[in-house]
């Protein structure tokens, strides 16, 4: 018997606006603390962000969803889909369909930020590996040209010698240490009351 991964799915902390940034320093530095104590390396941070149309699902208040982090993300699913490798495609057929189906065109779309760069409220940054071939680089290049004609604020974070996830310990370091400069740089100021 091996295990071949383990997943923590999510995580709430209540906290203030004026305790975010202490909390997001601890949660990132104890969950670095348990992925070296058991010794894994290949490590994938998401965060949640704000649907407007599902009020049953997250909290209805924008302002506490005032900043977004897309690793390695595809902004054009049907394009990545043509372009990634096979096992990425697979995955991506097993869950959706082929994107060539009629019925499943529409479900691509509306699964590809590239076509509602117009909506997007807070700062983006992509992190990406420029060797991945499971969502090719372009992707990334894509939705940074978008976000640029858009005038949207984003950053761009390359890693050079990474493909589809970090494996290099220095390169999980650094995903992790802009991820949360960039999250403390755009969270909302905190007005004491």
């Amino acid at each position: 018997l091996r295990v071949r991964s383990i997943a923590q799915n999510d995580a709430h902390i209540y906290c203030t606006l004026d305790q975010v940034k202490d909390e997001l320093k601890s949660t990132f530095n104890m969950t670095l603390d348990y992925y070296r104590m058991f010794r894994f390396d290949n490590i994938k941070v998401r965060f949640s962000t704000h649907d407007p149309a599902n009020k049953e699902k997250f909290v209805d208040e924008p302002e506490l969803w005032s900043v977004g982090i897309d690793r390695y993300g595809d902004s054009d699913l049907a394009l990545s889909y043509r372009l990634g490798d096979r096992i990425g495609r697979l995955d991506v057929e097993r869950q959706m369909g082929r994107p060539d189906e009629p019925s499943k065109a529409p479900l691509y779309r509306r699964a590809s930020p590239i076509f509602d760069t117009e909506k997007i409220q807070a700062p983006l940054l992509m992190l990406h590996g420029r060797k991945d071939k499971r969502v090719v680089p372009r992707m990334t290049e894509i939705m940074a040209r978008q976000l640029e004609i858009e005038g949207k604020l984003h950053e761009v974070v390359w890693f050079d010698d990474e493909g589809h996830g970090w494996e290099r310990r220095e390169n999980q370091r650094k995903a992790a240490e802009k991820t949360l400069d960039f999250i403390i740089a755009h969270l909302p100021p905190v007005v004491k009351p």
